[in-house]
């Protein structure tokens, strides 16, 4: 059979290719870990960021219509504003992470227009809803103001009446007859 010498170097060749495969092997999995983190740490990462941007700006711009509804405009149409800047750059960020499929994407697209739409049209009514009792005040102002008016030009109109009724009243009550010294009164009126 063989030598010695050949033995150990046939030994030392399985050796060596059993640490190159073992090599391969360890080099083929760090490879297969590496893209799955740089999965994680690139898209997914991104995704999420931009998913958790897009949700503070939907909670934003519901707080912004809040502060419109209590009658805080100039803040609310601020937070709004700053609201729907961070929805948008979060869509562009998901859409650069290439991880949600264009479709879905869509999806919730359509459905931040339709948040949008109902936010327009709410704070639309509320504005509404502010002209008009501001016109209801307005109109109770007035119909007081006319209210008084007539009261007043009621009670000018009264006053004549009233000095004929004094006079008409004296021409009832009973004429005092005197007889010596006292007054005597035909009836308890005075």
């Amino acid at each position: 059979m063989f030598s010695v010498g050949k033995r150990i170097g046939i030994g030392y060749m399985l050796m060596a290719a059993l640490l190159m495969g073992i090599g391969a092997a360890g080099l083929l999995a760090s490879d297969r870990i590496s893209d799955a983190l740089n999965r994680i740490t690139g898209p997914v990462d991104t995704t999420v960021r931009a998913v958790d941007k897009g949700i503070r700006g939907v909670l934003q711009q519901m707080i912004g219509v809040d502060m419109a509804l209590s009658a805080r405009s100039e803040k609310a149409q601020q937070q709004i504003a700053v609201g729907s800047e961070l929805s948008a750059n979060s869509f562009e960020a998901i859409n650069g992470a290439g991880l949600v499929s264009r479709d879905q994407l869509d999806q919730v697209q359509q459905k931040m227009a339709d948040f949008d739409t109902v936010r327009q049209s709410l704070l639309k009514l509320h504005a509404d809803y502010v002209e008009s009792y501001r016109t209801l005040l307005n109109t109770i102002n007035q119909s007081k103001d006319l209210l008084l008016v007539i009261e007043e030009q009621a009670s000018q109109a009264l006053q004549p009446l009233e000095v004929d009724l004094h006079a008409f009243d004296a021409l009832l009550l009973p004429q005092p007859r005197v007889h010596g010294a006292h007054a005597i009164l035909d009836s308890a009126r005075f």
